[in-house]
């Protein structure tokens, strides 16, 4: 037995594939590779010839039969970036048909994924003759991906960063559903192959059009595998998970993202069917003790906010909240499995969840060196409460700037003791216990839009306003957590973009004065 180690170099940098839908695939995944060792096997060194054609030897399927049954046991994935990160940006190129109808063909400008790295596939206790034949099909494997794909690949052992969790589910922090090759899979390649390749030839049928008729790819023996960060600690914020959920067509207009959020919302109602937990839903019981302070949020996430962590395309994304039971997440997972489109009355859209989950501490980047991170509620946040009397303020003028200093202290409620206290009182000290803690806005203003929009249901007394601002979470959360703050913010609002400012700016923006 051995330890056998795959690592594949793009010396260009790039990684070009695509999904069977068209989209670009992100990193070349353990089916792919078992795609490359199975051409390697029939057309390279280890082929022997069968009637004047080439195909596996018998020791190259039983190698590749071992792979299907024994997926890698870790990963290596490099940081990688879309080349274009505008997805809505096409060329037109003429083609060379006598279709009159079609002479232009349309192209995206780049479906390339840059790579800082190598991409590795990690296996431990291989058979030797196993890790052998697996090594020696390598060394015909040029291309990975895409003919422009070129690959360089050694055997060099490493670090993965991913591990095989066959315990997990979508829902872990840190995780990926990598696409794999399982039982069945060689032979449902073999059997392709032979269908496109019949050894008796026949005539190609003619079209008007001449435009090239592709095999169908074959999908049997595909399976998804669950591989997870090595020892990822649950991470203290109030969303400690992420599901990113891709969208089909371009960006969408600020004025029509709310309506996606409320579309997916309510699809999942719909296909989890009966007993949608409160978590969806954020329904509880008449008198319910132990609201949670957060649910689940539905929020909108432009290309240039994913691109870091390995989608491309606009996303929704899915905020899984810290105290999520594990029987309300079962449900979850359950209503998302089944839902492919949407379709509201601005069209329609696919929605596809590709295993990208990541970790609610990390989701944004580092702030820039000598600045300082502040963040901005996209597109807005809706207050949630109304001003305490003047008597409880010791005569200090309620701002707007105070109402959402008491937004954020909503979303960490639960870690501030303001019990036995009239509503006056439990706003006072809510708010002392939030500054406190740092937490300030400045530079707010209202946002003149139409509040009903994001406001169903508001306590009585309340006057919900629409505002943006700065926000400093102080040492609530760290700098790449993801938040959002305000009523709105499990469902299309109060999403907290950073917004990184100079330190000699941060007084002046957010109004502090030193006396």
């Amino acid at each position: 037995m051995s330890t056998l180690s795959i690592r594949v170099h793009f010396p260009l940098g790039v990684y070009i594939g695509h999904r069977a839908d068209g989209s670009p695939d992100p990193f070349p995944d353990i089916a792919r590779l078992h795609s490359a060792l199975m051409h390697s096997a029939g057309a390279g060194l280890c082929a022997v010839e069968d009637n004047g054609f080439l195909v596996p030897d018998e020791k190259s399927l039983r190698a590749l039969r071992w792979l299907e049954n024994h997926p890698p046991t870790g990963m290596l994935l490099p940081e990688r970036r879309p080349q274009g990160s505008d997805t809505s940006r096409f060329i037109y190129r003429k083609e060379g048909t006598v279709n009159t109808k079609k002479s232009t063909n349309q192209r995206r400008v780049s479906d390339g994924m840059s790579l800082n790295g190598p991409v590795g596939y990690r296996w431990e206790s291989v058979p030797d003759e196993v890790a052998d034949t697996v090594r020696e099909l390598c060394a015909d494997i040029a291309v990975l991906g895409e003919k422009e794909s070129t690959v360089v690949i050694d055997h060099r052992d490493f670090e993965p960063n991913l591990l095989l969790d066959t315990t997990s589910s979508l829902f872990t922090p840190g995780g990926h559903g990598i696409r794999s090759a399982g039982k069945g899979r060689t032979d449902a390649l073999t059997t392709a192959y032979a269908r496109a390749n019949p050894r008796k030839f026949r005539p190609q049928k003619t079209t008007a059009s001449e435009e090239p008729l592709p095999s169908a790819v074959p999908t049997g023996g595909l399976c998804s595998l669950r591989y997870v960060r090595p020892e990822s600690p649950v991470p203290d914020v109030p969303w400690d998970r992420v599901l990113i959920l891709e969208l089909s067509g371009p960006r969408i207009p600020e004025n029509q993202r709310l309506d996606w959020c409320v579309t997916l919302h309510r699809t999942l109602i719909a296909s989890i069917g009966t007993d949608v937990p409160s978590l969806v839903t954020g329904v509880y019981p008449s008198g319910w003790a132990n609201r949670p302070a957060n649910q689940l949020s539905i929020q909108y996430l432009p290309a240039p906010h994913v691109e870091r962590h390995g989608t491309s395309g606009e996303s929704l994304a899915l905020l899984i909240p810290r105290d999520a039971a594990a029987e309300d997440l079962v449900r979850l997972a359950e209503g998302l499995s089944s839902i492919r489109n949407l379709h509201n009355r601005h069209g329609s859209r696919s929605v596809r969840f590709n295993g990208v989950s990541v970790s609610g501490d990390s989701f944004w980047p580092e702030p820039v060196e000598g600045f300082r991170r502040l963040w901005s509620p996209t597109p807005l946040a809706v207050t949630e409460t109304r001003s305490p009397k003047p008597s409880r303020t010791a005569g200090r003028r309620w701002g707007l700037a105070d109402a959402g200093v008491i937004s954020v202290a909503h979303v960490w409620r639960g870690e501030f003791d303001v019990s036995g206290a009239s509503y006056d009182e439990r706003l006072v000290r809510l708010h002392e216990a939030a500054t406190a803690r740092g937490v300030r806005v400045g530079s707010a203003r209202l946002r003149p839009v139409n509040t009903t929009r994001y406001v169903h249901k508001s306590r009585k007394g309340n006057v919900p306003q629409c505002w943006t601002g700065l926000v400093d979470l102080g040492t609530l959360a760290p700098p790449t957590a993801v938040v959002a703050v305000g009523q709105s913010r499990h469902l299309g609002g109060g999403l907290l973009e950073p917004v990184d400012v100079p330190d000699a700016l941060y007084d002046t923006l957010m109004g502090v004065t030193h006396e």
